[in-house]
């Protein structure tokens, strides 16, 4: 992980304020995430220090709107603390069938908050066979069980 240069703080900057445009409640959390450029992944994610790590490389981040609805994405784990929800079931940190379990529960909100790319390439409860608006244990179980 390595700080931000200021092209890639601009760039941040263009995101946050899309983001904030379309939910600014959360701006909170948008503003309190400590941003790194990393290398090693494809995508961008947090932990539950609130760091949030970004490949600025990334392709899709070329589009503003794909990396402010992936901004949105994160804030969402952090919002509904699915870290701290994770480790109280006993859960490591980064466990995939618990992220995608928590990505099930909160991507459905931003498709209807009209993220049109979590709509396009996120999973998504209808993946699972599952309803929506469900929480992260109901998709975990769900996941387990299959």
């Amino acid at each position: 992980m390595t700080t931000l240069t200021s092209e890639q703080e601009e760039r941040l900057a263009r995101w946050r304020n899309i983001a904030l445009q379309r939910m600014p409640y959360f701006a909170p959390i948008l503003f309190a995430m400590q941003p790194n450029h990393s290398t090693w992944l494809t995508t961008m994610a947090v932990d539950r220090a609130w760091r949030l790590c970004i490949n600025f490389d990334a392709p899709q981040y070329q589009n503003n709107v794909d990396a402010a609805e992936d901004l949105l994405h994160e804030c969402g784990h952090l919002w509904s603390r699915h870290g701290e929800r994770a480790g109280a079931l006993g859960i490591q940190m980064g466990e995939k069938d618990f992220n995608i379990a928590g990505d099930c529960e909160w991507n459905d909100d931003l498709v209807e908050a009209g993220c049109t790319r979590i709509e396009a390439t996120g999973v998504l409860p209808k993946h699972l066979n599952e309803p929506n608006f469900e929480s992260a244990e109901f998709y975990y179980k769900s996941i387990k069980k299959n």
